[in-house]
Parts: structure tokens; sequence; C-alpha cells
């Protein structure tokens, strides 16, 4: 993987929201917190290592049951880790969790590097494994003034990624609305799940690039079954350093033009 290919050639962006735009490991171990400290024993699970449990479940019910709305799936998700660990909870928590994804917020970088990219890419699509009501409380709440054009969901399409069914929706819907084309190499995907995003992508030949936010490249590669089974051609940490190289580029092309031709 060349250290900086080439990142201006592109029209526009598509998106994972959860993960790589709003922090939803914080908003959901806002509720874990509640669940542990109500657990009536002495020795209590601890938040943390509870959340990749909560991610297998969450991943193992939308993968059964497709259909099923992703307010919904935080609700069975957060039913069952509590039965697993013998701790008591109620409607009254689960309820809220299962609609708390449109409350999370964004990671620190996420709007200021959303305002730098938008200048250099006008179309913005979103494509999450999430649900209407939580999508539209997001990018009208959190991530407000930031436009984005395009906001496709897997309540919509009927499939959770990394079925490649969300992404041919994605192509789909990029070439009707705004004549782009993902399989031209006109749209660049920015996401931060290996396995939810750049397996589907390497599998359709999509362009994309990973934002990492502290993942251990070895072991979510390994997870995946090796390198060849993901494509990102980018890497950076934040969604912040990918907008401070995007602009670097932009702006080196510009000088370039700009000097006289020997």
């Amino acid at each position: 993987m060349a250290p900086n290919p080439d990142l201006t050639s592109f029209e526009a962006l598509s998106f994972d929201c959860f993960g790589t735009i709003i922090d939803e490991d914080a908003g959901m171990l806002r509720t874990l917190d509640l669940l542990v400290a109500q657990k009536e024993v002495s020795e209590k699970k601890d938040s943390r290592a509870l959340l990749d449990r909560l991610h297998a479940l969450i991943f193992e019910i939308e993968h059964k049951m497709p259909a099923l709305a992703y307010n919904e799936v935080l609700v069975g998700a957060i039913m069952r880790l509590a039965k697993e660990n013998d701790m008591p909870i109620t409607d009254g928590l689960a309820e809220p969790f299962g609609n708390s994804a449109g409350t999370w917020l964004p990671f620190p970088d996420s709007i200021d590097a959303l305002s730098r990219l938008k200048k250099y890419y006008p179309t913005f699509a979103i494509l999450s494994n999430i649900d209407n009501n939580s999508i539209k409380a997001t990018v009208e709440q959190r991530l407000a003034p930031i436009k984005f054009e395009g906001l496709y969901t897997a309540q919509d399409i009927g499939s959770y990624k990394p079925s490649v069914r969300n992404f041919e929706y994605l192509a789909g819907h990029m070439r009707k609305e705004f004549n782009l084309d993902c399989d031209r190499g006109q749209v660049l995907h920015v996401a931060h799940s290996v396995v939810a995003d750049h397996v589907p992508c390497k599998q359709l030949g999509r362009r994309s690039v990973w934002i990492s936010r502290g993942e251990d490249e070895k072991k979510c590669v390994d997870k995946v079954g090796g390198k060849d089974k993901v494509g990102y051609e980018w890497r950076f940490q934040t969604l912040g350093d990918f907008a401070g190289e995007v602009e670097r580029q932009f702006k080196q092309k510009e000088i370039s033009a700009q000097r006289p031709s020997s």
C-alpha cells in the first residue's frame, strides 16, 4: 500500500457513520455502565469487557433477522447480554438503549473534518446499519451543519452490511440520483469497520479508505482471514488525519497546475 495514493480523482464520498463519524462505543458504554452499576453481586462485570460481546450479539441478530430495525436489534442485544451475565434489566433501560443511537455524539474531529472534506467532494452519502429515525436525528442534530445528499439505511435496504446487497444499493442510488459511478472509481468509501465495509468493498472492487480509530491492523485483518480479504488503499487514524491529507494533495495539485510548463 503506497503511503499516499492519489485522493484527488474522486467526485464524492460515501461514509459509514457509526464508528467512523459517530462514537458509537462511547454511546453504548453509557448504557453498559448503568447495567453494571445495578448488578446486585459483589463482583461486577467491567463495562468495557462487555462491549465486545455486545457488538458480537448485535452482529448475530442483524444477520439472523436482516429485516429487523436497528433500534430493535439493540434492544434484543442488550437483553441477551444481561441474561448471559445474570444482570437484572428492565424495559426502562432496554427500550431507551434501543432508541439511543440518535443521541450518540460525533468523535471530536468529525465535524471539522467533514467541513474540510466538503470543499473538495460536494456529494456526501451515508451507508449505515441503522434505522431511519436514528439516522434522521444524527444528521439533523449531531452532524449539523454538514449536509449529506444521500442517506441509505439498513432499514430501507432490508439487510445489514457486510452484505454486498447494501453496497449495490448504494451504487444504484449514487448512479440514479447523482450520476456517479461507484464501479468506475468516482466514489470513495470511508469507513472504520473492516468486517462490515472493507471486506465487501474488496469483493466488489470498490475503492475505500480505512479510518482505524486506534484499531490494531493485524488483529483486524487476521479476523477477516488476511489482507487479501480487504482492499482499502489508504489508512488514517482519524477522519481529521484523512481530511488533512486530502487538503495537502489538492493544494499540491493546484500548485503544480499553476507552474509554467517547460
